[in-house]
């Protein structure tokens, strides 16, 4: 194919741009947050019911357009589990989100624990989780802490060991863990938010009680120097870009999983020993922000050859002219 061929097929094409760095708060509305993906790309469905404590304040609420049995029916997909990131005054912040069935009767504290399991791809394969971010909510306050998964498989509830962050270098366990603040935690109904939201009464349940959010942000740095502390890895970089899996859960304590897994009825039947992703638990993969990474469309790809092609070509006539000139 001749240079100017390929010249005039080397189309320009759009480069994504990174993430936005703006400014995010725990009592945003949840609109402005990323709700949950399986790995098919759709809404993470969390059933409803399906914690083991008789806790409902402990219950995971994400539930499809048209699910029966809730007052209202709800008209649009509700998820249960939300993810952002950006500034909280001026410092780089991953915020989740979570909607639970009730709220802690008038109580302004979740009464478990709530843990997020993160799964980085340069650090962990398999369908294990590298570290867990945790808070604990009682009538003590709330505390936030790194956990470690221990040293089994990994790989489900039965063969992870939760020990409260005891491990070297890391800057929040639950023995100091960080007392959590209105900045970087929120325990609010979900008429109560700055921009109110539609609570979903279970019908036909004694769960009468408003829908609540439990939001909570963890910095970037943090989020870092454990992982770097837990996996010997010095140079991972936690930053919008990183791309990470997530799974959830409730517990009626710190090292137990007990109460409700996020994404899956398998809490229910009480088969612990199914792997986080057998289950379905575990998300897509997806950037601080929630945002999953775009798939080059074939005509970039093959814009991109083009470009590449043309470079091999002008680099070869140069070559020709330069050796023409010194045999002249």
């Amino acid at each position: 194919m001749k240079l100017a061929t390929l010249a005039a097929l080397a189309l320009p094409f759009a480069v994504p741009s990174l993430d936005a760095q703006t400014a995010v708060s725990v009592t945003q509305a949840s609109s402005l947050f990323q709700p949950w993906l399986n790995t098919s790309g759709t809404m993470q469905i969390e059933p409803i019911a399906d914690q083991q404590t008789g806790i409902s304040s402990a219950d995971f609420m994400g539930v499809a357009s048209g699910t029966t049995g809730l007052t209202p029916t709800p008209s649009v997909n509700v998820p249960g589990a939300m993810v952002t990131a950006g500034t909280i005054g001026g410092v780089d912040h991953i915020v989740f989100r979570f909607r639970m069935v009730d709220k802690n009767g008038n109580k302004t504290y979740l009464g478990s624990t709530l843990s997020v399991g993160l799964s980085f791809p340069e650090l962990t394969t398999g369908g294990r989780v590298t570290i867990y971010a945790s808070v604990e909510s009682s009538q003590q306050g709330n505390r936030f802490f790194f956990q470690s998964p221990g040293t089994g498989l990994n790989e489900s509830p039965s063969t992870t060991t939760l020990d409260g962050g005891a491990f070297a270098g890391n800057p929040y366990s639950r023995g100091a863990p960080l007392t959590l603040t209105s900045s970087n935690w929120s325990y609010t109904p979900a008429a109560s938010l700055p921009v109110p939201e539609q609570s979903y009464d279970r019908s036909g349940t004694s769960g009468t009680d408003a829908n609540s959010f439990v939001t909570f942000a963890v910095r970037f740095s943090d989020i870092q120097a454990a992982t770097r502390a837990l996996t010997g890895n010095t140079t991972f970089t936690m930053n919008y870009t990183t791309e990470m899996a997530f799974i959830a859960f409730t517990a009626s304590q710190y090292n137990s999983i007990n109460q409700d897994i996020h994404g899956t009825a398998t809490q229910a039947s009480n088969t612990l020993t199914t792997t986080w992703s057998a289950m379905g638990a575990f998300t897509d993969y997806v950037t601080a922000a929630g945002t999953r990474r775009p798939i080059p469309e074939a005509s970039t790809v093959v814009q991109v050859g083009l470009l590449m092609a043309t470079g091999v070509v002008a680099a070869y006539r140069r070559r020709r002219l330069a050796a023409t000139a010194k045999t002249a």
